[in-house]
């Protein structure tokens, strides 16, 4: 079932718990990560590049709605969303496609900065039906910031920062930043806890966004979880395990005749196995959404 962002996290706050959001940069990846949800009965959010980075000559559109077909023809609820989108054009290309979420990333920019664009994209984005995450604070790595891989303190989200900026914006999701750094991490990463609570009881029952998932150890995103955190970003990591798991086999067989399709079975063996586990981590639960009879969640906002 394909529904918008919103949907998707209706219930995490109150019962909390986070929703992952998953790799839809390719197709066997992204059906992995499918499978296991269904298999699990639990919701998925797939993302794909906010800036529309594909290999040369591919075809965006193609991919988009093989992505939003799967989420359509789902038996779990599923949200097709675009990540770090740096312009409220790229924001509009997303709902154009038929994404039920886009995160608009003003993190960078000055506070005033941000609000003002962050607000231009819910404007136009609920007036379509769709949700919108914003970031406040800056997750750090392949974003720009120095030292790829560490956590910088002084780009941590500030409490009273965040509080005003969901009232400013009116934003559906909130990305804070409190230690969690984008790609592989450098060191032992170790999560702001106490910050994360405050800003958690400053913004109320706003869905609160973990960005930078990859290399946190299971015990820290069960504190994340506890603290207030509901939709959960974890690409880099999973990549990575599913092309290790792949070279592994490769390297086992050796001189033997092998496959495309071998080698795709065994990373998307990979991918579900660590979706199954991080659904269990993220304590994420099974969403009923209730359709009425003669209008469906996809009718409605998809067409």
């Amino acid at each position: 079932m394909l529904v918008t962002l919103k949907e998707i996290l209706s219930e995490s706050v109150a019962k909390k718990y986070a929703v992952p959001a998953l790799n839809g940069h390719d197709f066997f990846t992204a059906q992995g990560c499918l499978l296991a949800c269904e298999q699990m009965n639990r919701p998925l959010i797939l993302m794909f590049a906010g800036d529309f980075t594909f290999p040369a000559d591919f075809r965006q559109d193609v991919h988009l709605r093989m992505l939003l077909e799967m989420a359509r023809s789902a038996k779990v609820p599923v949200c097709v969303m675009i990540d770090h989108a740096g312009s409220y054009e790229l924001c509009m290309r997303a709902i154009h496609y038929g994404c039920g979420g886009v995160m608009i990333d003003g993190s960078t920019l000055p506070f005033e900065e941000n609000v003002a664009l962050v607000g231009k994209v819910v404007e136009a984005a609920h007036a379509c039906g769709v949700s919108v995450e914003a970031e406040i604070g800056h997750v750090g790595g392949y974003e720009g910031t120095p030292d790829e891989g560490i956590a910088k303190p002084q780009f941590y989200t500030k409490p009273e920062e965040a509080e005003r900026f969901a009232n400013l914006t009116g934003v559906d999701a909130l990305a804070v930043a409190f230690g969690s750094n984008h790609g592989p991490y450098q060191g032992t990463p170790h999560l702001d806890i106490p910050r994360l609570t405050e800003i958690r009881d400053r913004v109320g029952d706003l869905p609160l966004v973990l960005h930078g998932g990859s290399g946190l150890p299971d015990e820290e995103f069960s504190k994340a979880v506890a603290g207030g955190i509901n939709k959960v970003n974890y690409i880099s990591g999973m990549m990575i395990n599913c092309a290790d798991a792949m070279r592994e086999f490769s390297n086992a067989q050796a001189g033997k005749r092998l496959t495309s399709r071998q080698m795709l079975e065994v990373g998307m063996e990979s991918v579900v196995s660590e979706t199954r586990h991080i659904l269990e981590v993220f304590n994420t639960q099974t969403l009923t959404i209730p359709v009425s009879e003669t209008e469906t969640v996809t009718a409605r906002r998809f067409q």
